[in-house]
């Protein structure tokens, strides 16, 4: 079976097994139905987006290095170096990234539709809460760093 059909792939099974890590992934995980197989609606969007609001602090893997920053000047801890690593685990079944066509991208995008949507507004909300945590501390309590 290739990538594509792979993709397209609707039955029980293939939920079942994979479901949970391709079909809007991140919806599933803020709403607690990562092992429910069911399609997600509008209302499960709208759900995952006002809990997403909840997080004190969301980081994203591209800005790690800033995100550590924010934590430990609004935590008053020690700076942490990162050791960057790149690790690419591929299978006998990974298709070369120039061998995605346009159909497959369609189809990932066709998965991951609410997830686009949550990334975009994590995005927003990281930036926002970064400002205020390095302002106001958390939810209003700074903590007062002594040297």
């Amino acid at each position: 079976m290739d990538l594509l059909e792979f993709l397209k792939r609707g039955d029980g099974d293939f939920l079942k097994d994979y479901g949970h890590i391709i079909d809007n992934a991140y919806v599933r995980y803020l709403i607690n139905r990562d092992h429910d197989y069911n399609p997600l609606s509008e209302d499960d969007v709208k759900m995952a987006l006002e809990y997403l609001e909840t997080f004190d602090f969301i980081g994203f893997t591209e800005t790690i290095n800033e995100d550590l920053e924010v934590l430990t000047q609004a935590y008053c801890m020690d700076r942490v170096e990162i050791m960057h690593r790149h690790k690419r685990v591929y299978s006998q079944h990974s298709t070369p990234i120039d061998q995605i066509t346009p159909e497959i991208e369609n189809e990932l995008r066709r998965l991951t539709k609410y997830d686009y949507i949550i990334y975009d507004k994590a995005k927003e909300i990281s930036k926002r809460k970064r400002q205020s945590l390095l302002n106001n501390g958390l939810d209003g309590k700074f903590w007062i760093c002594k040297d």
